[in-house]
């Protein structure tokens, strides 16, 4: 059989099946009808062999490697994504070292595209407790050994991004230093000197930084999840403060509750695309007076010197009257120059109202498009004598692009404005205590007729799960 002969739609069967993670056994009976003996997996095009390692975990990857040079060659891609692109270390003798290697290689080394160095520091002054070796390594060594993996990365003329990773366990070299009796959380950090380290290694050497990464990744007791949050957010902030505008940023928290409950909050800002991005706000820190992305927004003055013209904002939920006056200020900050924007599940609480956000972007001179979907408000109501929680959707899915697009938003802003002014009406003898409204105000490019939408509104009364 020859390999080149393979029909193409065996060929697009397997590249669509590949995407599909519950498929696997679909595309293995697939591959196996057409490779009868003497043929193998081998005898496979190329093209089919790197969308069938994708279902290979790290280590398995690691041993195709090592196997042929025709599945070497095939899982190349794969092994530059998963073990090259984004570097993490820890400051130590056997993890920098083995970032040279990486940097220094003929071929790997081109493929570095971040560097991220762990903020906890296993110096001497940590003491025995918590430090396996009594080989002295002290500030000075850590430069040196940084500069000389910054030298190497130079040596091929591309941007990389740097940053800290906040108590990371898959840092390379964490585990290799400290004792298996030591608890992971108690590792001594200092978030403000390694990246401080970095940045004086990277001045140096005049490397050219695409952003700066910052990173945390734990797991910890709920108890204590808004506290650790808060000082990490507050700690990046106070060490951003001396970046200037013009660098690229992205600030992440990934946090497991015990590895049950995921709560994950991200920040992006391109420069060279003047692009903002946050998504994540609504599922961390519930119980802090400020929300610590605006605060990090107003710490930098990014909005104000960045002249933003694309802005994403996701999953965010505004709780307090001072974020409310700082997303306004926010947007209308961005509107001077914003050119499209996307607002998707946003929650505005207490006495703050969508109608002035609205008239902002309608305001906005070059504003080209935008998408809008599920913003909504909660607050409490008394209905039928009885306190309740009322959530509202005023808007469900609504874009709009061209020339009509700051009509449109006014019209749309009278419709919602119109809807917060009836809320103290609502009504009705059922004993729940949460109710939530859908206006059914929905427009997309695949809406026939605009008018179509339900802009009077109804109502549905349900159970819903309280916020965590």
């Amino acid at each position: 059989m020859d390999t080149e002969a393979l029909p193409s739609d065996l060929v697009a069967a397997v590249i669509r099946l590949s995407r599909i993670p519950r498929a696997r056994r679909a595309l293995y009976e697939l591959i196996d009808t057409y490779l009868q003996p003497p043929h193998g997996m081998l005898d496979l095009p190329l093209e089919i062999l790197e969308h069938v390692v994708t279902f290979v975990g790290p280590e398995g990857l690691i041993a195709l490697r090592t196997t042929c040079k025709k599945l070497e060659e095939a899982t190349r891609s794969r092994f530059i994504d998963r073990f090259i692109e984004c570097r993490r270390h820890v400051l130590s003798i056997y993890s920098l070292k083995a970032l040279i290697d990486i940097a220094a290689h003929p071929h790997f080394g081109r493929f570095v595209k971040t560097v991220i160095l762990d903020t906890t520091c296993p110096f001497e002054h940590d003491g025995k407790r918590y430090v396996a070796s009594t080989q002295s390594f002290n500030h000075h060594d850590a430069c040196k050994l940084l500069k000389e993996a910054f030298r190497q990365l130079k040596m091929h003329g591309q941007k990389i991004a740097l940053g800290v990773t906040d108590r990371n366990r898959t840092s390379h070299g964490i585990w290799k230093l400290f004792s298996p009796r030591s608890k992971f959380h108690l590792l001594k950090q200092d978030r403000r000197f390694v990246f401080l380290i970095v940045r004086i290694c990277a001045n140096e050497l005049d490397i050219i930084v695409s952003k700066w990464v910052f990173e945390l990744r734990e797991v910890c007791p709920a108890a204590t999840r808004d506290k650790t949050v808060q000082k990490f957010a507050s700690e990046a902030l106070d060490v951003t403060r001396i970046l200037s505008p013009s660098r690229s940023l992205k600030f992440n928290v990934l946090q497991a509750h015990f590895s049950l409950h995921i709560i994950e909050f991200e920040l992006i800002w391109d420069h060279e695309e003047r692009s903002l991005e946050m998504s994540g706000l609504a599922q961390w820190c519930p119980r802090l007076d400020r929300n610590v992305a605006f605060n990090l927004l107003e710490g930098l003055d990014l909005v104000a010197a960045a002249k933003i013209t694309e802005l994403t904002l996701s999953s965010c939920r505004i709780a307090s009257d001072i974020d409310h006056d700082q997303f306004i200020k926010f947007i209308q900050t961005c509107s001077k120059t914003l050119e499209r924007v996307k607002l998707s599940g946003i929650v505005i609480a207490h006495d703050s109202k969508w109608s002035p956000v609205l008239r902002l972007l309608a305001r906005a001179p070059y504003l080209a498009k935008f998408e809008l979907v599920t913003l909504s408000r909660q607050f409490q109501a008394r209905v039928s004598s009885e306190k309740r929680t009322v959530v509202v959707v005023y808007v469900d899915e609504w874009s709009g692009h061209g020339g009509n697009i700051s009509a449109e938003l006014d019209d749309l802003a009278a419709a919602v404005e119109a809807d917060e002014s009836t809320w103290e009406s609502l009504s009705n003898n059922d004993p729940k205590k949460w109710m939530y409204r859908m206006t059914g105000r929905k427009k997309t490019p695949n809406t026939l007729d605009a008018e179509s939408a339900n802009d009077n509104g109804s109502f549905t009364f349900a159970n819903l799960q309280r916020p965590r």
